[in-house]
């Protein structure tokens, strides 16, 4: 292994749409709507203003309160530091999220985002997980083959689509869960 690949929302930081859910509880038909619109923006295709006002909208409530919701989410501040301290000595690391443009370079500091060789997001490519393209598009600029990378995800979806395409994948659950796969 040569490389070490990690999902942003449910791993590198908490996801949102868990936080959006308990907080204003949208109906099925609403999560159907919000989820239209969030792929719209992991493609770059509309803005995260235009994410968050349209999220507004169908939830009936202030830009305001999708904002803070989404800027409430937590970063995973231990496994950055394992990341920091660990992995960054030994691997190539990269940060792949589908995410809205602007998002990561706001939410992370410098510093962390100078832990990650490559950031490959979806807004950035145009295309999203589990689409190969962008497994692909993140060992290309890694500059390692796929089956030299560990993905770690906390979706089956796309952790099943990194694994098609020759990468070891890791369904991540916890940081006490990754102990010993990166050793």
């Amino acid at each position: 292994m040569k490389a070490i690949i990690f999902d942003c929302f449910g791993v590198l930081a908490e996801n949102g749409w868990g936080l959006i859910d308990d907080k204003l509880q949208p109906t099925k038909q609403q999560w159907d709507q919000m989820s239209a619109v969030s792929h719209a923006c992991d493609k770059g295709i509309i803005s995260m203003e235009e994410l968050v006002q349209r999220f507004a909208e169908t939830l009936d409530v202030q830009p305001q309160e999708v904002t803070e919701i989404i800027d409430s989410q937590r970063k995973n501040l231990q496994l950055l530091d394992v990341i920091r301290m660990q992995l960054k000595p030994m691997y190539k690391i990269a940060m792949l999220s589908n995410v809205g443009s602007g998002f990561v370079q706001d939410y992370f500091t410098d510093e962390e985002l100078q832990l990650f060789d490559v950031l490959t997001l979806s807004s950035d490519i145009g295309f999203a997980k589990p689409d190969p393209r962008i497994y692909k598009h993140c060992a290309n600029d890694l500059g390692v083959q796929a089956a030299d990378c560990l993905f770690i995800d906390d979706s089956p979806v796309n952790i099943q689509a990194a694994k098609e395409l020759g990468m070891q994948a890791h369904l991540y659950t916890s940081l006490k869960g990754l102990r010993g796969l990166c050793e």
